[in-house]
């Protein structure tokens, strides 16, 4: 399930919402060190980011860039496979309407059903 939850308009780009999120992260003070994301977050700013607040970041290299730099490793390739979890969240908000089609006129109130689609996902997987 999500660890922190930040809302912002579609056409934003993913690099640019990073460091706020990461930041948000540094609250939680998790035993987990691993920061597992897809291609879109693919950028040395972020990685740089997360090695200063000792994560170790798991990005894939967009095609682009895997020619000059390496992919992941095994180690890494068998950590990455658990981001299916990141996707299987998103499918099971996106059996609530009113979450996949947003609905809702502000923020708050998407927010507030955010957490409580969230909530009522949890309780039926316990």
């Amino acid at each position: 399930m999500p660890i922190e939850i930040d809302i912002e308009k579609g056409n934003r780009n993913d690099a640019i919402i990073a460091p706020k999120i990461i930041e948000k992260m540094e609250k939680n003070k998790l035993k987990n060190r691993y920061v597992l994301a897809d291609k879109g977050y693919d950028s040395e700013k972020i990685r740089e980011l997360l090695h200063k607040k000792n994560y170790i970041p798991i990005i894939p290299k967009r095609k682009t860039k895997q020619k000059i730099n390496k992919p992941l490793t095994s180690k890494y390739k068998k950590i990455y496979k658990k981001r299916i979890i990141v996707e299987n969240t998103f499918s099971w908000l996106k059996m609530f309407a009113k979450i996949d089609k947003i609905y809702e006129k502000t923020i708050k109130s998407y927010n507030g059903l955010l957490l409580l689609a969230i909530s009522i996902i949890i309780f039926k997987k316990c």
